[in-house]
C-alpha cells in the first residue's frame, strides 16, 4: 500500500536540484529554466540553471497549406513587465509572474463579490452553536500548527552549522535568548546529533557574547529551556534524544530556584 501524502506535505513543493529535495512551502519558480527550488537554490546560479525555450504552436490551416504558428505565451499582467505569467491572484484574478505574485506587489484591487439577496434562516439551536464553536477551534488549531510548520522550515534554509555534517545527523534548533541577559536576536542553527545540550550551551554564549560561569558554584547556571514543556533541560542531554522533523525551540535563560521549574531528561 503506498504512503499517503500528509497535509502539510500537500502544501508546498519539493526543490528540484538533484540531491536537495527539500520539501518548501513557498517554493521559487525560475524564470529561465521552469522548475521550482527553495530558498537556498532559488537564484540560477545556485542551481546550475539552463535556459528551456518554450513555445506554443498550433496548426493553422489555409487554402493552400497548413503551417505552424508560434503563439506567445500569457506574460505578467503588472504593468512594464514582461515575464511569463504563471500564478492568478486570489484577489484580484489577474495572473502575474513569480516576482509579483503576491497581492501587495502588483497594488492588488480586491474585487467585490455581487450582494447576495437576504434569506430569512432559522435560528441555530444551543448544539449547533457548539458543534460551529469546535469545527472553528479546530481550525484554528489546525492552522496554528501548519503556519508553525512553515515557519520551522524556513528556519531550518536559514540554519548555520557544519555543511560537513551529514542532513541525516542534523539537530535543528531555533534558539531565543532571554532578554534578561541580553538583547540579541533569535538564533537558527544545527549541530550533530551525538552532541550534548552542556556542549551547544557553550557554543551559543560564545556566538551571542554571554559569559558562562556554570563552572563556578555560587554562580547562577545558564540552562535551555524547552519552550513545549517550559522545563529545563539536562547539560547532559544528547541532542539525538530531541531529534524531530520540525525544530527544537529553546530560551536560553538563568535557571530559577523555585520548585516549578523541573528537569526534562
Amino acid at each position: 500500500m503506498s504512503k499517503q501524502a500528509t497535509p502539510v506535505e500537500l502544501i508546498g513543493e519539493h526543490c528540484s536540484l538533484k540531491g536537495c529535495n527539500q520539501l518548501d512551502f513557498l517554493p521559487y519558480l525560475c524564470e529561465n529554466c521552469g522548475h521550482t527550488f527553495c530558498g537556498q537554490h532559488r537564484l540560477p546560479e545556485s542551481h546550475h540553471c539552463k535556459p528551456k525555450t518554450v513555445t506554443n504552436t498550433t496548426t493553422v490551416s489555409n487554402k493552400s497549406n497548413n503551417t505552424l504558428a508560434s503563439q506567445p505565451l500569457p506574460t505578467c499582467s503588472k504593468p512594464n513587465c514582461r515575464n511569463i505569467s504563471v500564478t492568478p491572484c486570489v484577489q484580484c484574478s489577474r495572473s502575474f509572474c513569480a516576482t509579483h505574485r503576491n497581492p501587495e506587489q502588483h497594488s492588488c484591487t480586491k474585487q467585490e463579490p455581487e450582494k447576495s439577496k437576504k434569506m430569512n434562516k432559522p435560528k441555530t439551536n444551543i448544539l449547533e452553536k457548539w458543534v460551529n464553536k469546535f469545527q472553528n477551534h479546530w481550525k484554528t488549531t489546525e492552522k496554528s500548527k501548519t503556519a508553525t510548520t512553515v515557519f520551522h522550515m524556513k528556519q531550518k534554509s536559514k540554519a548555520i552549522g557544519n555543511p560537513e555534517i551529514p542532513v541525516e545527523d542534523r539537530v535543528y534548533l531555533y534558539i531565543t535568548v532571554d532578554t534578561s541577559l541580553k538583547d540579541s536576536p533569535s538564533l537558527s542553527l544545527y549541530y550533530p546529533q551525538y552532541m550534548n545540550m552542556g556542549q551547544v550551551l557553550d557554543k551559543v554564549c560564545e556566538m551571542v557574547g554571554i559569559i558562562n560561569r556554570n563552572h563556578e558554584n555560587n554562580a547562577r547556571k545558564l540552562v535551555f529551556l524547552d519552550k513545549s514543556s517550559h522545563k529545563v533541560i539536562a547539560s547532559s542531554s544528547l541532542l539525538s534524544d530531541w531529534k524531530k522533523p520540525g525544530m527544537l525551540s529553546l530560551t536560553l535563560t538563568e535557571q530559577d530556584s523555585s520548585p516549578h521549574m523541573g528537569y526534562e531528561k
